[in-house]
């Protein structure tokens, strides 16, 4: 690994020679001759490069960088959940993203509003929104869901390679029931282009990044291609990302986790040894990752498109050592391998303006497979004992059919269609004693229809959104040697939210409020039923809720929403407030057992209520320079009713502020966000241990020697500055697994 790094070394050079070059002309990277620009010309005294043949040159450049700018925002607001998203939604793309882009979705979106992070180790995490994760956030890829196991089992992270994000959409309003009755919490679309986007006046183009990072001597590098002609537009992407043990401030695991469980290892003739606690680095960190694309898209934007696409994605991610429970058990370290295979075509048709009502048909087909192993290499005493100890595989179809109607100036505006799901899954765990293990396979297969209809009515400064969505679901599950287990069902959920805004007011440019109401049901996913395996990223044995003879009920949960949006002169503001009351709320509690750790699927009544906000500051607002002052703030609180005691992995209270500064050339960023200490904890059946309190600093800057940042670009980011030792309530492993210490990173972004 440290070779590789010593070998991608010349990256950060680069990064820096061009910073060095601009100031000091020491390189002039604009010199004749170089490779990024034209080989005759002249320049002007304020550096501008002129072509001897044509003198209006930036003029030029600046129009075509206009239009495709506006090319990319029509592509994203043709997105059904951007179209009809609420007050409280937001996207996540171009310099943005690039400052939040970490190596998995959940880290990625850690820092917005609303959103949280569990992770499990370095390379898999998850985002939860408003406390929700897993079956309750729609983890989506261009507009179809993930395909993975991230929202049936919640050991499992998001397939979807954050090096290939144009935009993350994060949706927490009523049009995320579009895509599911499970999506209380909201959805999360990420808009990839795998299925490439035509770009008029541009027939070609290449773009790639590359970068280097000082945690684990990481190193990434993606590349994207298109190519376009009459009719017909081919694309094609690729990434790698690598990095190995992380560096951690203190020790991996905290003291009241040592004090209350004392890991420990039965060694033969020795006895009982303390397992020891890492400090410094945290082992069996390592991740790496890979990802190919390959798209088509052919037809006219104007009147019908198909496009297709096939992609695969590698993961393959470490997971440091957590004690079961029992010292006599396997003593060693656990990898997980993880791949999805996934292939998609959509067909756009566009009427003529004589078809009137409808605007646009959609038709989008997905079919993925994914296949994940969890293999023990022991170590010490159990040197040589290696295996596989649960292996997950997933065949996954889906189909989306919805027609829109009207526009944005248009008095009714929605959406309606079908949705369909099918999926086979196959759990298969180890039963040991070794060398001869037995193994034994659980498998769902699951078909599910959804029918959707969701429209926005507007009269004046007034506008009413109301949404509506039926499903029906059948799972059949099976084991060797056992019954089968057939459950099925029908919900029907809904969504009203009331908005008006006004312009112009006494003291305010706008002011919008809006209060939303929905009632979601939803029925037990087959892993919330009949789970029963090991999980090796939670660090217990899992056991579904219908498994004790009582079948777990129907979700059902009315939540309140309301939501402003203030704006005066360089100031904006904006704040939503939640609540959510569940008549069963389903979850993973921790069980009390004689010698290994385990927890179970149970349901009980249980309310979440909390607020986000964000208070932004244009210090500086000019044609050529931006800076902007943003303030954050969120919490979120659940509580178990049937218990009388808080919800477990509830997310910390933060607040944050952000100083981004954007000139011709430079972009520059400082952050701090600062987590409250978790004291609020669940005490039954086992004592779930509080987490201390954090600040995250972070900061960066890039730089683009042409000042066209679709050409060349360079960055630098520094995570974690005060190297302080943090840890993600929400997850299972925040006593054992903190997250990484003061990292450095670079990347070099070139585009033609």
């Amino acid at each position: 690994m440290r070779g590789v790094f010593k070998a991608k070394i010349f990256l950060g050079a680069l990064c820096f020679s061009a910073v060095w070059a601009q100031e000091d002309g020491v390189l002039d990277l604009l010199e004749v001759g170089n490779p990024f620009v034209p080989p005759a010309g002249q320049y002007d005294e304020d550096g501008t490069y002129y072509l001897e043949e044509i003198e209006v040159i930036g003029e030029y450049i600046e129009e075509e960088t206009t239009e495709r700018i506006e090319v990319g925002i029509a592509e994203l607001d043709e997105t059904t959940l951007l179209r009809f998203g609420g007050p409280s939604d937001s996207v996540l793309a171009g310099q943005e993203l690039q400052r939040s882009l970490r190596a998995t979705l959940g880290e990625t979106l850690a820092s917005q509003p609303g959103v949280s992070a569990s992770s499990y180790s370095p390379g898999v995490s998850r985002p939860i929104i408003r406390g929700f994760d897993g079956v309750r956030v729609q983890t989506l890829l261009d507009g179809l869901t993930s395909m993975d196991l991230s929202q049936v089992s919640p050991d499992h992270g998001v397939a979807i390679d954050t090096l290939m994000a144009d935009a993350i959409e994060i949706h927490r309003g009523p049009a995320s029931l579009l895509y599911g009755n499970t999506a209380i919490g909201g959805a999360i679309n990420t808009r990839t282009r795998h299925i490439p986007v035509r770009e008029e006046g541009k027939d070609f183009e290449f773009a790639s990044a590359s970068g280097l990072e000082s945690q684990g001597d990481g190193w990434h590098q993606a590349g994207r291609m298109r190519l376009q002609g009459d009719g017909w537009t081919l694309g094609g992407s690729f990434s790698e990302r690598e990095a190995g043990d992380i560096s951690i401030p203190g020790q991996a695991r905290t003291e009241q986790y040592d004090a209350l469980y004392q890991p420990r290892v039965a060694v033969p003739g020795v006895g009982e040894v303390p397992v020891e606690n890492p400090t410094g680095v945290l082992p069996n960190s390592a991740h790496r990752s890979s990802s190919q694309s390959v798209g088509l898209l052919l037809g006219d934007p104007d009147f019908l498109t198909v496009g297709i696409a096939h992609s695969r994605f590698d993961n393959a991610y470490e997971v440091p050592y957590y004690f079961a429970g029992d010292s006599t058990d396997f003593f060693g370290d656990v990898a997980v391998d993880a791949e999805l295979s996934r292939s998609t075509v959509r067909f756009e048709f566009v009427p003529d303006e004589a078809a009137g009502f409808i605007d646009r048909i959609s038709l989008r087909l997905g079919t993925g497979d994914y296949h994940h192993t969890e293999n023990f290499e022991g170590r010490d005493k159990d040197e040589g004992t290696d295996f596989t100890e649960t292996e997950f595989e997933k065949e996954a179809n889906e189909a989306r059919f919805e027609v829109f109607n009207g526009t944005e100036d248009s008095l009714l505006q929605g959406v309606m269609g079908v949705q369909y799901a099918s999926d086979r899954f196959l759990a298969t765990r180890t039963i040991v004693p070794l060398p001869t293990p037995s193994r034994i396979t659980t498998n769902y297969e699951s078909e599910s229809w959804g029918l959707f209809l969701y429209q926005k009515l507007r009269w004046g400064k007034w506008s009413l959104e109301g949404g509506v969505r039926s499903d029906y679901s059948a799972v059949l599950a099976s084991e060797e040697g056992g019954d089968p287990l057939q459950s099925e069902g029908r919900t029907v959920s809904r969504s009203l939210s009331l908005a008006y805004e006004e312009e112009d007011l006494p003291g305010l440019d706008r002011l919008r409020v809006a209060l939303t109401g929905s009632d979601v049901k939803r029925l037990p996913t087959p892993t919330e039923r009949y789970a029963f395996w090991n999980s090796t990223a939670l660090g217990r044995f899992i056991f579904g809720g219908d498994l004790d003879g009582t079948e777990l009920s129907e979700e059902s949960s009315r939540g309140v929403e309301a939501t402003l949006h203030l704006e005066r002169g360089p100031i904006q503001l904006d704040l939503a407030a939640f609540y959510y009351d569940f008549s069963n709320f389903i979850f993973l509690e921790d069980q009390r057992t004689s010698f290994i750790l385990t927890a179970a699927y149970v349901e009980a009544p249980a309310t979440f209520h909390g607020f986000e906000s964000s208070l932004s500051v244009a210090l500086l607002d000019d044609e050529e320079r931006n800076l902007e002052l943003r303030l954050l703030a969120d919490m979120t609180k659940g509580h178990n009713d049937r218990l009388d005691q808080p919800l477990p992995r509830m997310p910390t209270a933060r607040v944050g502020a952000e100083l981004v500064y954007t000139g011709p050339r430079w972009t520059a960023f400082l952050e701090a966000r600062h987590s409250f200490a978790q004291t609020e904890v669940a005490e039954l059946p086992t004592p779930e241990l509080p987490t201390e309190a954090y600040t995250m600093v972070n900061a960066g800057f890039s730089y683009a020697p042409s000042g066209d940042r679709d050409e060349l670009e360079c960055a630098v980011r520094l995570t974690n500055l005060l190297n302080e030792e943090a840890r993600n309530h929400t997850s299972f492993r925040k006593d054992t697994t903190p997250l990484p210490g003061l990292g450095v990173s670079t990347e070099v972004r070139w585009k033609f």
